[in-house]
């Protein structure tokens, strides 16, 4: 029986710790040249931090690329991942990503 597995990345098979220590919280901190703090927990950045959508849309044109480059998975994950493959299954990696960061995301 064939098996299809689909994995979320961003927050499941990454390693994204608390919101004030992950790779996006430090790189919005940088953008924005100040230590921000979450004012909610939402997950759009206007909502969590109270900027402005035009803000957003700079920061993510400035480092979005980036952050998707150098986030890292979690540990084990790339393992449990070529496990499941070699034991036949289909992984299908699930994601909110933009369609232009797809080498980068399967890399």
């Amino acid at each position: 029986m064939e098996k299809n597995i689909g994995i979320d990345i961003d927050g499941v098979i990454t390693d994204e710790t608390h919101v004030n220590e992950n790779i996006w919280h430090h790189a919005l901190c940088e953008f924005m040249g100040c230590d921000l703090k979450r004012i909610a927990e939402k997950y759009p950045f206007t909502e969590a931090y109270g900027l402005k959508s035009g803000v957003v849309y700079k920061f993510l044109e400035e480092y979005e690329e980036e952050i998707y480059r150098n986030i890292t998975p979690l540990k084990g994950v790339r393992e449990t991942i070529d496990y499941l493959l070699q034991r036949g299954c289909n992984i299908y990696l699930i994601t909110a990503r933009k369609l232009e960061f797809e080498e980068l995301t399967v890399n």
